[in-house]
């Protein structure tokens, strides 16, 4: 039996009746399960941004830390600090030194890179493109001298259109290849051919557009396919199941994520 009480409010009672099935889970964390936006961490009164002061950092820690005692990592997208230059991608050594106690106790972290404007003139892309070049092997070569590249990831582009996918793939290409194929790559797409469960794109726009992004990225592959929930399980379509798009995802080695 459950009594609860409350000032101002009746009374709730229950009975709590429970079914303890025979199995044993392994030793916690068995699945990252949540991800904690640097400016939600409410750190003392107006600190609502993490690494605010060198004041406001013991109590950062101290929350990555309660978080993951509790069996919940905080997975952190766009670090407060840019450690890169908008001409060269050089670094401040001083940023480095911040970034690095930063992420130090984490176990996921996104690495923030330029991407540039689909929209840009050829001119303008092309420095565009030089740029991001330069911020991700500045990347991958400081968190490859720390060993943390299996920690980090970049993640490009939210949730791309249909009509995204050229400007998403050369991205992509550029990361890559500027990386050695090191430096993880999230995107937020489904690994399998287009619109399984809402077909929200027209036969002609899917012709056009096509093919889908795992077709795509075959000699730049992806390292983790984060996938809206909806689209995480598409029974509706036998041909695109849950199954097949999992199994794409392993051939290449890579992770499933699902939002």
């Amino acid at each position: 039996p459950v009594d609860i009480r409350a000032d101002g409010v009746p009374a709730l009672s229950f009975t709590l009746e429970l079914t303890v099935h025979p199995g044993v889970l392994g030793p916690p964390p068995l699945l990252t399960v949540a991800r904690v936006y640097r400016q939600d961490l409410l750190l003392g009164e107006h600190r609502d941004q993490a690494y605010a002061d060198e004041a406001s950092w013991p109590l950062e820690r101290a929350t990555y830390r309660l978080l993951r005692a509790h069996g919940i990592d905080a997975i952190f997208r766009e670090p407060a600090l840019e450690p890169f230059d908008d001409d060269d991608g050089s670094v401040p050594a001083a940023e480095w030194q911040r970034f690095d106690r930063t992420c130090r106790p984490l176990r996921a972290f996104e690495v923030p890179l330029p991407v540039p404007d689909a929209a840009a003139s050829p001119a303008e892309r092309a420095r565009q493109d030089a740029r991001l070049a330069a911020a991700a092997r500045a990347w991958t070569e400081h968190l490859a001298a720390r060993g943390w590249l299996d920690r980090a990831f970049t993640y490009p582009i939210d949730e791309p259109d249909l009509a995204d996918y050229d400007h998403v793939t050369a991205v992509i290409r550029t990361i890559h290849d500027a990386s050695a194929g090191r430096l993880p790559i999230l995107v937020t797409e489904q690994p399998y051919p287009l619109d399984p469960v809402d077909n929200w794109y027209s036969a002609s726009a899917e012709r056009t557009h096509g093919p889908d992004l795992y077709t795509r990225t075959a000699a730049t592959p992806v390292a983790i396919w984060a996938v809206n929930g909806q689209l995480a399980f598409p029974g509706a379509d036998p041909a695109n199941s849950s199954a097949l798009a999992i199994d794409r995802v392993h051939e290449r080695g890579a992770r499933w994520w699902l939002y």
